[in-house]
């Protein structure tokens, strides 16, 4: 069975990212919700139910099943940066490997590739996978504290979110 929500998600990316055939702002004004929940669709993160779905296309006067045709044809195409973020990602691997005082499992490699796979801007993750390997020299109270500003920094973005959707009437 197709997995539909993601192949939505899919499309809906290209339609307004890569396409830029309707910004998220004017596809949700047209439908009547909040710019951050078509971002929310783009991501994956939110599945629109069927009659939302279907406003969208209507907006976007695209049939379901061209929807779906494209849909699966983006995800059945890797990414163009995939080969460089690969090549970057065995390097660090490398790196970590060779750290003698900390020896690196697979386990560990194949979590750094999981991080990196649930971005959908693969190069800022691998960026942040390669500063946090930098950081590994660190002393642990040091790493507390970049840890400590992680979670802090992570916390006020889901805040000020929250405030935003709060203010536009979604909760």
């Amino acid at each position: 069975m197709d997995n539909e929500p993601k192949i939505f998600a899919a499309w809906l990316k290209k339609f307004i990212k890569d396409d830029k055939k309707i910004t998220a702002k004017a596809l949700a004004k047209k439908i009547n919700c909040d710019p951050t929940t078509i971002s929310s669709y783009i991501r994956g993160r939110t599945q629109p139910g069927y009659n939302v779905r279907k406003a969208i296309l209507e907006v976007t006067k695209i049939s379901h099943e061209q929807m779906m045709t494209e849909g699966k044809e983006i995800l059945a195409k890797p990414t163009h940066n995939e080969p460089e973020i690969e090549k970057r990602l065995s390097e660090l691997e490398k790196r970590l490997s060779q750290k003698e005082e900390c020896p690196r499992t697979d386990i560990t490699t194949e979590r750094h590739r999981q991080v990196i796979e649930r971005f959908r801007q693969k190069e800022l993750a691998l960026k942040i996978n390669e500063e946090l390997a930098e950081l590994e020299d660190l002393d642990k109270d040091k790493l507390l504290s970049v840890l400590d500003y992680i979670q802090y920094q992570k916390k006020k973005i889901i805040e000020e979110s929250s405030k935003k959707r709060t203010s536009n009437g979604e909760e």
